[in-house]
């Protein structure tokens, strides 16, 4: 099936970037950008760890028991480094970026997105990082002990540092940069909906659109990196519908446009047929959903 893949953005921003610049896709050309993940050449799947579109069930018991079960054996060692790689029984390499009384950072090696994890304090005094859904993903034990949960190791599995790591906060940057990653992320989504989905970065292009988007919702220079992460991970969250089969699809038939603003708080909603996003770039990688909750949102609407 071909499909016409168009993104549109920011006319104010990048209107000198798409002087010379022709974009073409499927059947038409794309008017604006599409998204390269922040780590280049990282491939787009759906990561098996971390795929699970349903919320995470209340916990109505102990808070150990009912988030963990029975608790794998700690790996002890001296207290857990600011930034390392790790790897855990699994076999699973892993980027983890901790700092006190603030948000932890986790990238798979083989997988393009961070996962921001806020900290809450667990049984024993251990710290326990979750995801913006309220899922554990990560646990800590004051004598530097490790664990990790995914979704076929609901219970955790122990995890061992392997080496240092480089900073995970490089993302893209510039106007040409965005435009290639809505374009792709465009493409991405159109073919996991099986229909055009378009996106958006800033005030739309369209006149008539623009008039009643505030300015403050608008795409500035230096927050390119954080819109590219949101798009990118909206077209992950598609993926992440599509698996779902039938109700996946019959989900994703309702939506053909991605809208990503400038705002406070990160956020995503659905309007009609347009999925909104709104992004607070100041925030880093905290400052955009993950593909997590936004699949939650596609899917549960």
């Amino acid at each position: 099936m071909d499909f016409g893949f168009t993104a549109s953005a920011s006319a104010r921003l990048f209107v000198a970037a798409l002087a010379g610049l022709a974009f073409t896709s499927g059947a038409g050309a794309a008017r604006a950008a599409a998204l390269p993940r922040p780590q280049a050449g990282a491939p787009a799947r759906v990561d098996p760890r971390t795929f699970d579109p349903a919320p995470p069930p209340p916990n109505r018991g102990d808070p150990g028991d009912m988030l963990f079960g029975r608790s794998p054996a700690d790996t002890r060692g001296p207290a857990m480094p600011r930034l390392a790689r790790f790897r855990s029984d699994t076999g699973d390499t892993f980027v983890l970026e901790v700092a006190g009384g603030g948000p932890a950072y986790l990238k798979y090696d083989d997988s393009g997105e961070v996962w921001v994890l806020n900290p809450t304090t667990g049984p024993r005094g251990d710290t326990i990082y979750k995801n913006d859904v309220g899922q554990p993903m990560v646990r800590s034990t004051r004598l530097g002990g490790l664990t990790v949960f995914t979704q076929d190791q609901p219970s955790g599995v122990a995890a061992a540092i392997e080496g240092s790591a480089s900073d995970l906060h490089a993302m893209i940057s510039g106007p040409i940069a965005i435009l290639k990653v809505l374009v792709q992320a465009s493409a991405r989504t159109s073919q996991a909906a099986g229909h055009k989905v378009e996106f958006e970065a800033g005030c739309p292009a369209r006149s008539k659109d623009r008039a009643g988007c505030p300015a403050e919702a608008d795409l500035i220079p230096g927050s390119e990196g954080v819109f590219a992460d949101a798009a990118n991970l909206a077209a992950q969250a598609f993926l992440r519908v599509e698996h779902l089969g039938r109700a996946g699809h019959d989900a994703l038939a309702r939506y053909d446009r991605v809208a990503l603003f400038n705002g406070h708080p990160p956020s995503v909603t659905v309007v009609g047929d347009e999925v909104r996003i709104v992004v607070t770039p100041e925030l880093g990688f905290a400052g955009r959903p993950s593909s997590q909750r936004i699949s939650q949102v596609l899917f549960r609407r």
